[in-house]
């Protein structure tokens, strides 16, 4: 059943889609099996593949998932506070169309890098940096930025299809005097995957019998 406009759940934490853990995280030089983050599921609407809207959005009841990955600079930028989570069930995608004051309290946004499956064989899957904030008429969450609308249609995304958020986070490192230093917190990687995408199944090692 695909979810309704707006709609938000939590049902117990799917398998990662196959292409995320099979392709896409070792492209970044992470291992298969990196921790990986399931926000929630939605359906796209009109207003996702709007070119004059230009942003994806996140109903607020994905929030609780969410914020906790972001660092208090990041929770800062994107005026994403643990507190304001509301504790009812996330506004509708009617609410976050409504016409509200831009940049409103001067937020510009937490710097995420948004990916998804390319439908349009322009290139390789692939991130795609962007803005996070909260949506002042709903309470809920969206990304945008520069070049959104041309990225999201060249994924081909249809209006209905259920997609699931997911998400991840690079953090480099280098080993200095048998120790892992941190060098930089990148940004959040949030990746978009359709519902029906082939799951990651782990392949159980094989244990030679014992002769």
């Amino acid at each position: 059943m695909v979810p309704a406009v707006g709609d938000h759940r939590f049902p117990a934490e799917p398998l990662a889609p196959a292409w995320i853990r099979g392709n896409l995280l070792p492209s970044l030089g992470l291992p298969s099996d990196s921790p990986l983050h399931f926000i929630g599921e939605k359906a796209v609407t009109a207003s996702d593949l709007s070119s004059q809207q230009g942003r994806f959005f996140l109903p607020t009841g994905m929030r609780p998932r969410l914020v906790p990955l972001l660092s208090t600079e990041e929770r800062n930028a994107a005026d994403l506070q643990p507190d304001k989570v509301p504790g009812a069930a996330g506004v509708g995608e009617e609410a976050a169309t409504k016409k509200v004051p831009a940049n409103r309290g001067g937020k510009e946004g937490a710097s995420v890098m948004l990916a998804a499956r390319r439908g349009d064989g322009a290139g390789e899957d692939g991130f795609f940096e962007l803005k996070l904030k909260r949506w002042e008429a709903s309470d809920g969450a969206v990304i945008k930025g520069k070049g959104y609308s041309e990225f999201f249609r060249g994924c081909g995304f249809r209006q209905g299809d259920a997609v699931e958020i997911w998400a991840f986070r690079r953090s480099p490192t280098v080993r200095l005097f048998g120790e892992d230093l941190q060098l930089a917190v990148l940004p959040l990687n949030i990746v978009i995957a359709k519902r029906d995408d082939q799951r990651w199944q782990q392949v159980p090692a094989v244990t030679a019998p014992v002769t």
